[in-house]
């Protein structure tokens, strides 16, 4: 079914000429082109996109967190001192009781 609409031989050359162009900047963008590597991939990404600078800082504190959380809980020590002024004959330090402790989190889970 022909809708009746030829082309003008001007159009039929402007058509081409675009045609030519575009082929012509795909091929002299990919003749330019060198082998990517990732190193290279990122390093183009993070000068042409410097808001993508705070994940290398997120990421650092992701991994100080693993390393905490991957650390035994602390031992905490302590010292308890129970009737230290004691009267008659256990005044003074004589009759107190001392209490010395070791403790830590258990974890279960």
């Amino acid at each position: 079914m022909s809708t009746g609409r030829r082309l003008q031989p001007r159009q039929t050359y402007i058509h081409l000429l675009c045609l030519f162009a575009l082929a012509f900047n795909v091929a002299v963008a990919h003749a330019e082109e060198t082998s990517l590597t990732l190193a290279n991939a990122v390093s183009r990404t993070m000068a042409q996109n410097p808001g993508l600078q705070v994940f290398d800082f997120r990421l650092q504190g992701l991994d100080g967190r693993r390393i905490t959380a991957d650390q035994n809980p602390a031992l905490e020590a302590g010292l308890g001192v129970e009737n230290f002024l004691g009267s008659d004959n256990l005044r003074g330090v004589d009759g107190a009781e001392y209490t010395l402790s070791l403790s830590s989190v258990l974890e279960l889970g």
